[in-house]
């Protein structure tokens, strides 16, 4: 009877063990989950950051437009998501600008003699200069606030980290009920938000760190130790056929983008594998995150060579219009001709590609 009454205890606690085991595994968010919804960057930007905001032919437009275009942008946009479009906006008015103050200054030499007392005001400069103004106060204000955002998770996850230390310091229980505490401060861990740099991997070492204590905790339990390192492979497999697929991804900025949260996460949010297999995955991992950065240089050699095209186009031009100043000119036509000439090729020179 005592034999059959311990068996009957040991299926009991067996019974019990699989349904802790199958409620933590179940507690594991599915760290993947952040790709699907929002290929988010590991900062509360990220949607932010993702949004993808056409660069228009800016040159094309008149002062009056690129001025509506910077409030449109102020108005409508993240103040995170518009920097390449405001910088573009920026170089496009600067120049246009410049070469309308030389224009002006050369009719006022023509007429009075000198520069002296030369001033030329263009309403739409003091409007854009007040929105530059705009942009640069609410930029400084946003890093002022994720600045102090930075600060508290680090707080938070030093909290969670004496959490952590003090359960594996402590515990006497048995496997199941340090997996939910863990567990517990795992998910909160997840979710702690981004911190300052300089602190990453001594934050993040600690981690890991306590990590590793806890799973030789479930050494004690062997059956809870396997199911946790199925899991973490399963999540580990899914992030490496995620990046083949990044590989053929056109966008290669995009991609790249993608594939550093990736790494992210299989740093921070996947626990280990156990070392059988952990070797295997990371190797595999490795070779691909060489192929995207073989893709990316490949992306960035084409694009400077086409910024040394235009560089060359533009000098030609220059060269082409000082040959014309030049030339010595006397008859009225010809005069005309060549100021046709000019701005034909100051036009080419404003409106050609600049990428």
């Amino acid at each position: 009877m005592l034999d059959q009454h311990d068996n009957l205890q040991n299926a009991d606690g067996k019974q019990e063990n699989e349904t802790a085991i199958n409620k933590a595994v179940t507690n594991l968010n599915d760290v993947l989950s952040e790709i699907d919804n929002s290929n988010a960057e590991d900062n509360e930007d990220d949607g932010a950051k993702n949004i993808v905001i056409e660069i228009k032919d800016y040159e094309s437009f008149t002062f009056d437009a690129l001025v509506e275009e910077l409030d449109h942008l102020l108005t409508e946009y993240p103040i995170v998501s518009i920097k390449n479009n405001v910088e573009e906006i920026k170089k496009v008015f600067t120049l246009k600008f410049n070469h309308l103050i030389e224009e002006k200054k050369d009719e006022y030499v023509n007429e009075h003699g000198n520069d002296l007392e030369f001033e030329y005001f263009l309403p739409a400069k003091t409007k854009f200069d007040g929105l530059l103004n705009k942009y640069k106060d609410r930029r400084n204000a946003h890093y002022n606030q994720l600045q102090n955002q930075l600060k508290s998770n680090l707080q938070n996850r030093e909290a969670l980290l004496a959490e952590l230390k003090e359960v594996l310091d402590s515990s006497t229980e048995d496997a199941k009920s340090l997996v939910t505490k863990v567990n517990d401060i795992r998910n909160r861990w997840r979710n702690a938000g981004p911190i300052p740099k300089d602190k990453y991997n001594l934050v993040f070492n600690d981690y890991q760190f306590h990590i590793e204590r806890f799973f030789e905790h479930l050494n004690m339990d062997r059956e809870m130790r396997e199911v946790e390192f199925q899991f973490n492979f399963e999540q580990k497999s899914k992030i490496i056929e995620r990046v083949k697929e990044l590989l053929a991804e056109e966008d290669t900025i995009k991609a790249f983008k993608e594939l550093q949260t990736l790494h992210r996460i299989w740093k921070e949010e996947i626990g280990p594998v156990g070392k059988a297999k952990a070797d295997e995955l990371w190797n595999e991992l490795s070779e691909l995150t060489k192929q995207m950065h073989d893709k990316r240089e490949a992306y960035f050699a084409h694009q400077k060579g086409i910024y040394l095209q235009n560089l060359e186009k533009r000098k030609a031009i220059i060269e082409t219009i000082k040959k014309l100043s030049e030339a010595k000119t006397n008859a009225h036509s010809e005069w005309q001709n060549k100021i046709n000439q000019v701005e034909t090729l100051r036009e080419q020179f404003i409106n050609g590609p600049c990428t």
